[in-house]
């Protein structure tokens, strides 16, 4: 499947260059999530071409973490749970149903390290947030459109439903 997208260094709403911004330190809340945040980011500069591990599925589960971290409604625990683990600040996020891109850069970074912590060992801290009832399994899933396969097969195990 082909995506039709512009560059990432180019805001989508206004088409500022995103490179000329003022760079915010991006908070450290554990080394090998930092480190895999690090990749990351270099495997933007070069388009993915050097860090396939980073490609659409990843995208899309980070952007998965992200949102459950910020909803109130469908994982209230699951930031709380994160939190205690990485021992960070509890920040004041927005209150409402605001999206992650349209929250403010310090958030946005302060929920992407949170997610990153996630992302650095999925399988297992995922299981660790589903054992503690921090995050259910019809969330894992839930608004995820055209979700990646090896991602809803993984996540089955957590439906108590399933036959």
């Amino acid at each position: 499947m082909l995506l039709l997208a512009g560059p990432m260094s180019i805001c989508h709403s206004c088409g500022d260059d995103l490179r000329a911004a003022l760079p915010l330190a991006i908070p450290i809340y554990d080394q090998k999530s930092f480190q895999e945040t690090v990749k990351f980011l270099k495997s933007l500069e070069s388009n993915h071409r050097e860090r396939p591990q980073f490609g659409f599925s990843f995208h899309a589960i980070l952007h998965q973490q992200c949102k459950l971290i910020l909803s109130e409604r469908t994982a209230p625990r699951f930031k709380e749970f994160i939190r205690e683990r990485l021992n960070c600040p509890d920040m004041h996020l927005a209150n409402g149903r605001s999206p992650f891109e349209t929250r403010t850069i310090v958030e946005r970074h302060h929920v992407v390290a949170m997610a990153m912590w996630i992302m650095s060992d999925l399988r297992k801290r995922l299981t660790l947030a589903w054992e503690s009832q921090a995050v259910r399994y019809s969330a894992l899933l839930k608004d995820l459109d055209n979700p990646p396969q090896r991602f809803v097969s993984f996540a089955r195990q957590f439906n108590r439903n399933r036959t």
